[in-house]
């Protein structure tokens, strides 16, 4: 999970697993975000001390997730050549676990949010990404079955709040989302044409180090960006 503090123009936004997430933190100047270890839970969001701040969501249908990951790990090589460029100990199964965790349950403030499905007018994304929110906009239980997953109570639950936070929370419009992360975004794009940071990423994803947690923190990783 990628969570990502502004304070030069008061930003906090969460972005997780098959939500875009390596594409967001590539755009906000954070690839590979393994070099990036700094971990804090989603108390810090939900943190009362920072209600001035624009709280903001990447949000995806639950069950899209959950074929996203299944595809991702079992569906195509991707993993295996992640196990080959990365030193990675997960099983396929606690890989898959981790990135179809839910995560809406665990929010407790309010937030804006954006939706996956038109990520690509927030930020660039890769072609990868690109194709993984294409090929999955309509996924039912029925879907999952088909590829031998039993949709749990706790998935219907996180794909109620889905809806919900949908239906009643505000939808943040892409001009404002590009304003708000105006200066950040230019200050890494001229670091980058000074080639004193990392180009943008590969197709090919990397993995943050999120661990499957039973607990609110559920890994987290945290990325202060200070003003200079």
């Amino acid at each position: 999970m990628f969570i990502a503090q502004i304070p030069s123009t008061q930003v906090l936004l969460i972005c997780t697993h098959r939500c875009g997430h390596t594409s967001m933190a590539d755009y906000l100047g954070f690839y590979p975000l393994y070099a990036y270890p700094h971990t804090l839970d989603l108390n810090h969001f939900n943190e009362a001390s920072l209600q001035h701040y624009r709280k903001i969501v990447v949000m995806r249908n639950h069950y899209q997730r959950i074929m996203s990951a299944y595809k991702f790990v079992y569906g195509i090589p991707q993993f295996k050549i992640l196990q080959m460029r990365r030193d990675i100990r997960e099983s396929q199964e606690e890989y898959f676990n981790v990135h179809k965790l839910p995560y809406l349950k665990y929010i407790t403030t309010e937030f804006e949010y954006i939706d996956f499905d038109k990520l690509a007018d927030y930020i660039p994304m890769s072609k990868q990404t690109t194709s993984t929110f294409s090929n999955y906009r309509k996924v039912t239980p029925k879907h999952l079955s088909e590829i031998g997953y039993t949709v749990t109570d706790e998935d219907r639950q996180e794909q109620e709040r889905y809806n919900y936070f949908k239906q009643f929370h505000r939808e943040l419009p892409p001009d404002e989302w590009k304003t708000l992360v105006a200066e950040r975004v230019a200050e890494i794009d001229a670091i980058r044409k000074n080639k004193l940071f990392p180009a943008p990423r590969p197709v090919v994803k990397t993995r943050s180090d999120m661990k499957s947690s039973k607990d609110v923190g559920l890994g987290s990783i945290w990325h202060g960006l200070k003003k200079s």
